[in-house]
C-alpha cells in the first residue's frame, strides 16, 4: 500500500485563495500541484498523472464536470473528489467521481 505522503495531488480552482489553503495545508506533506484553469490542469494530470484530483466544479471556461470527462480520457484515471457549493450525491457515482464533498471558503 502506497504511503500517502507519496501520493501526487493536483488541486484545481479558479479562486487561489483555495489554492493557497491547500498548498498551505498539503503541500509541506503531499506533493502537490496547482492549476487555476481546466485546460492547465488537463496538461499537468497528461504530463504526470496525479494520484488524487481536487476539482472545483464551478469554474469559468471549463467548468469541473467538462474536466472530468476529459480527464476519465487520459489513462491511468485517477481518483476524481469534487468540491460543490451544494451537495451532488447523484452526479457523482454516474460520472466515475468517488464522492462529493461540501467546499467552504
Amino acid at each position: 500500500m502506497m504511503d500517502l505522503s507519496q501520493c501526487r495531488v493536483l488541486a484545481v480552482d479558479d479562486t487561489k485563495l483555495n489554492l493557497d489553503i491547500l498548498v498551505n495545508t498539503l503541500g509541506k506533506s503531499h506533493e502537490l500541484a496547482v492549476a487555476l484553469d481546466g485546460a492547465t490542469a488537463l496538461e499537468m494530470a497528461a504530463e504526470s498523472p496525479p494520484d488524487l484530483i481536487l476539482l472545483d466544479i464551478m469554474m469559468p471556461g471549463m467548468n469541473g464536470y467538462e474536466v472530468l470527462e476529459r480527464l476519465k480520457r487520459i489513462p491511468p484515471r485517477p481518483r476524481c473528489r469534487s468540491s460543490c457549493s451544494r451537495p451532488c450525491p447523484t452526479w457523482a457515482p454516474r460520472h466515475g467521481v468517488s464522492s462529493s464533498v461540501p467546499w467552504t471558503t
